[in-house]
This record gives structure tokens, sequence and C-alpha cells, in this order.
């Protein structure tokens, strides 16, 4: 009898240590399951963070809208644009851009003092403002127009001066006129020497601006180019969602025959150098106004 309490004694007492045990087993695993619980929601939610960055920290709607600087990509600035310059690479590659390259020196064989400003001339720049000196250039390096406009550096013995070409002279290649004072500032007579010019951007930080020729309507399109860095190589116009190059003349004026409807014009413009710049311009029929654009040339 005394042997069968003891036995019972010993079971229970065996039963309460494997309670416990399963227990103390259960609640380690229970704790183990929540810590794996917790840590799976922490990384789901880095994943998430990851995938939209912008779930705690609102972003613009339109991350392109503004580039580094805050400035609206695609906004333009005033003689220039917040994008890369298109190139023409055919323009780019052409003759007449070696021909004007700017590290290219031409000499200037014959220089004559003559009477030159922005009024009269063959380019038609009247009303052309700026504080610029004029020069007149002959007929085959002016090139049907090309170098209308065009600013150039003129070194002679005595220093350089900067001008821009407003006109035609006599004479072969080579001849150059320039204003008396402007000649006295390079060029003593009595002492002689080598007089050179060579293409250089236009010192202006203002946008390109256009003029209208006389009788310019719906039916009629004549438009010249004014303030441009560097020398026009070809003018063109959007029309039915293509461009049509329109001719250049000898004058300094694009024309159109039979003209391009009421506007407003998509034009697009390329430099000697093959830089393309775009303008939309409304049409205007005084032949005194300047329509002004947005953008030039790059530096």
């Amino acid at each position: 009898m005394k042997n069968r309490k003891y036995f019972l004694a010993l079971t229970l007492s065996l039963l309460s240590f494997v309670l416990m045990f399963s227990c103390t087993k259960r609640s380690d695993k229970d704790e183990d399951e929540k810590t794996q619980t917790q840590e799976n929601v922490n990384s789901n939610t880095e994943i998430a963070n990851s995938e939209n960055p912008n779930s705690e920290t609102p972003q613009s709607e339109n991350p392109a809208a503004e580039d580094s600087n805050g400035t609206a990509a695609g906004d333009d600035s005033k003689g220039g644009s917040s994008t890369s310059p298109k190139i023409d690479e055919t323009v780019a590659n052409s003759e007449a851009a070696k021909e004007l390259a700017l590290d290219k020196v031409h000499n200037a064989t014959n220089v004559i003092a003559s009477s030159v400003s922005s009024e009269g001339g063959k380019c038609g720049l009247d009303g052309f403002t700026g504080n610029f000196s004029y020069a007149s250039i002959n007929e085959e390096d002016y090139n049907n127009g090309l170098m209308a406009g065009a600013y150039l550096k003129v070194t002679g013995p005595k220093g350089t001066i900067g001008v821009v070409v407003t006109n035609i002279i006599g004479g072969e290649k080579g001849t150059l006129g320039l204003s008396q004072d402007d000649l006295n500032k390079i060029y003593d007579a009595t002492e002689g020497g080598k007089v050179t010019w060579k293409v250089a951007a236009l010192p202006t930080e203002e946008p390109v601006s256009f003029k209208y020729g006389e009788g310019s309507s719906e039916g009629y399109f004549k438009i010249q180019v004014r303030n441009h860095r560097y020398p026009i190589a070809k003018l063109e116009v959007k029309r039915n969602g293509k461009y049509i190059e329109l001719p250049r003349q000898d004058y300094n004026y694009f024309v159109k025959e039979g003209g391009l409807g009421a506007g407003p014009y998509t034009i697009r413009l390329t430099d000697v150098f093959g830089h393309v710049i775009e303008e939309t311009i409304p049409l205007e029929t005084d032949p005194n106004k300047i329509v002004t654009g947005k953008n030039n040339f790059p530096n």
C-alpha cells in the first residue's frame, strides 16, 4: 500500500514536469513566431518604400516639370534654351562651316576706309541697334547673303575690333571696308602691316529677332533674321507637319512666294556651324516692327 502511494506521487511529479516543459516550449515558439512576424512586417515595409520612394515624401506629380535648378524643364531662358542644342550634322560638316570656322583666319588683302553703318546697306539691317561697329565685305566673301549680319573680329598691327557686316563693297576677295575711325584703331597707313578677320560670336545675350519685309501677308512671306550669334545657313518653316526650306535672297531675306497662310509660324533656324533653334512667331504686316524670339545660338 505504501509502495502504491509512493508510485502515484512519483507519477504526478513526472506529469507536472512534462506539462511545465511543454508550456515553456510553447511560449518560446510563440515568441519566435511573434518576432518572425514583426521581422516580416519590417521587411515588407522596406520593400514597399524602396518600390515607392514617394510614399512618405511626396514629390511633384510630374518630376520632369523641373530640372535640378528648379527651372521648368524645356523652359526657354533669355537668349538661350535650357536643353542641349540640336545639331544639323550635314550643315556642321559643310564646306561653309569649315571656311568660316572660328579658328580660321582670313586675310583682308585690301582694307578701305568707307562710310559704313547699319542703314541703307545691302543686308537691309536698317534700325539694327546695339553698341557695334560695322563693316562692308566683298561680294565673293558675302556669299549670296550668308555673311549678312555676321560678327567679325578684325585684327591689325595696332589691335582688334569687332564689327557687324551690313553691306558689300567693290573689289576682289579679301577686300574689307571699315569706317575711318575703326580703321585707325587697328592700322596705320604710314606704317602698313597685315590685317586679318575671322568669324566670332555676336556679343549679345538677347534672343534672335525677325523683321518682315514690305508687302508680307498671308499670301506673301518675306522675313529677315537679326541678332543671330553666327551666320544663318538656312531658314525653314513647318507646313503640314513638315519643314520646308525657304530660298535666301542676296539682300538678306528669305522669301516664300504664295505665302504661308495666316500664321503663327514655326520657324527652324540653322547657323553655319549646324546649331538648330526653333521659334514660333505671328505674322506681322508692319515692316517697321521687330518680332522678338526666345532663343539664340549657343556661345
